[in-house]
């Protein structure tokens, strides 16, 4: 039964039709993030799927349905724009690759549409997101140990386990790739990159999202050891992402009670970046990247990629290249892009750029204009939310995902969306003189002005304190006498 609308003073309901009380996770939910841990992979012809996206595929279907019939609140324009991205994706590389059309684009749209779905429909309270926030805290937490097993060993003990015990294969970043002294750890996804990445993004949903909700020392204790998890993948992005969402709650901290304090920010980021401009002799974007990436060489190597890249795009501005390679100098060996907006351009040409980028947008735009006025909890979740993908955006510029990892981060990406669902709060607008002149309306339980006659008769009759009217020791002359 879903729960009826109750309006709080600012215009935002405590509940939003079509929202059930229930606050336990859905069997899909839990059924998804144990697809994730266990990474499993196993072939159906030609196609080798995985249990990620066999559990999104098959909720794909009744999701969407139940979407269109209302079932889930009123369609976001983010959900259009998506559609019609999924869409895209069939028709860019039905132009570029039309033997690959329907196994690249169907696991494409699987890993993206099928998970933001999941996330948007089934997660409807606020109550949920805080559920899922602990399940995905808790799992993440629980992956530390491996995390650093596989950092002085470089095995990957959950996928070689199910290599072994069961003779599917599994995922397993095995390129031996040493920084700092550890080797690179990816734990249950395809590269070490996904794994940090995913990481990253739970540490503001436990700092922030569960301030309230546990207790402040587990609260901390559970962060840091989330920011070792991260430590462990030893990627750049995942670090930066890192590095960006503490800045962020700190500058917070700081300025805990000013109202102007992220104009400010925002101001000394553009500031940031013209002082750069003018003392460098290089980009800030090249300033950026090369300081925002462990290894010199590969900040200068992802610069001359994304040049190289956006050549190809120009090149193919509509339907972009689809799987195909693309054209770069011979000395560039790698055809890795590692920039997810990019490359997004570069497939699926600008139109798919746009219809993604616009509804990734709007989303998250949405989200931030309600949770000014919205519920403690409800802000604290947003706020959450927020900070996570804010330094998720930033680090697209410098990473690419895909896989269960691109599922779990869109997964969490379409949880906040009964946030944007929920009304703005309407302005009040003032009454007007017949001259066109804002008039105030009057103060509830204000005396109302009365006559100097009147006032006095009141006085006289002692009915004063059923006509609001204030009494005084001093006579009252009326005008003129």
């Amino acid at each position: 039964m879903s729960a009826p609308t109750e309006i709080q003073p600012g215009g935002l309901p405590r509940r939003l039709p079509h929202i059930e009380t229930d606050t336990s996770l859905s069997i899909v939910i839990v059924l998804f993030l144990l697809s994730i841990v266990v990474p499993v992979l196993f072939n159906i012809g030609p196609v080798v799927m995985s249990g990620t996206r066999a559990v999104l595929l098959l909720a794909m279907v009744p999701l969407t349905i139940n979407l269109l019939m209302g079932r889930y609140g009123r369609i976001l324009p983010t959900d259009v724009l998506f559609f019609l991205f999924s869409i895209w994706i069939f028709v860019a590389l039905l132009v570029n690759n039309p033997d690959q059309a329907i196994q690249s684009g169907g696991g494409t749209m699987v890993d993206y549409m099928g998970a933001y779905l999941l996330g948007r429909c089934l997660v409807r309270t606020v109550e949920q997101f805080e559920a899922v926030v602990k399940v995905v805290v808790i799992g993440t937490v629980l992956t530390l140990p491996l995390a650093i097993y596989q950092g002085v060993t470089d095995d990957a003990l959950i996928p070689e386990l199910i290599t072994r015990t069961t003779g599917l294969q599994s995922y397993g970043d095995r390129v031996a790739d040493q920084r700092l002294g550890f080797y690179r750890s990816s734990v249950v996804f395809s590269k070490s990159i996904h794994y940090g990445f995913c990481a990253a993004i739970v540490f503001s949903l436990c700092f922030s999202g569960l301030k309230g909700v546990i207790g402040t020392f587990w609260r901390l204790l559970l962060s840091l050891a989330i920011c070792a998890c991260v430590f462990f993948s030893l990627s750049s992005a995942a670090l930066l992402m890192l590095v960006t969402q503490i800045g962020v709650f700190t500058w917070s901290a700081l300025n805990r009670n000013w109202k102007y304090k992220w104009y400010l920010l925002l101001g000394l980021v553009v500031l940031a970046y013209v002082a750069v401009d003018l003392a460098s002799n290089r980009t800030p974007l090249r300033v950026f990247v090369h300081y925002a990436t462990l290894n010199s060489e590969t900040g200068y190597y992802r610069i001359s990629t994304n040049n190289a890249v956006m050549e190809n795009i120009y090149a193919n501005p509509v339907f972009g290249i689809g799987l195909n390679d693309w054209v770069r100098p011979i000395w560039m060996f790698s055809g890795s892009v590692d920039n997810l907006w990019l490359l997004v351009a570069l497939q699926y040409g600008i139109p798919g750029f746009a219809l993604f980028v616009c509804g990734y947008a709007l989303a998250y735009f949405g989200v931030l204009r309600r949770i000014s006025t919205a519920p403690a909890a409800i802000k604290r979740a947003g706020f959450a939310w927020l900070v996570g993908f804010g330094a998720a955006t930033l680090a697209f510029f410098t990473a690419h995902i895909w896989a269960s990892a691109a599922s779990f981060i869109f997964f969490l990406f379409g949880s906040a969306m009964f946030i944007a669902q929920m009304p703005l709060p309407k302005a009040q607008t003032p009454a007007t003189t017949r001259s066109g002149s804002a008039q105030p309306e009057p103060r509830a339980n204000a005396p109302q002005r009365q006559s100097p006659a009147a006032v006095e008769e009141i006085a006289q009759t002692g009915d004063g304190e059923s006509e609001g009217i204030c009494y005084t020791r001093f006579p009252v002359t009326p005008r003129g006498e």
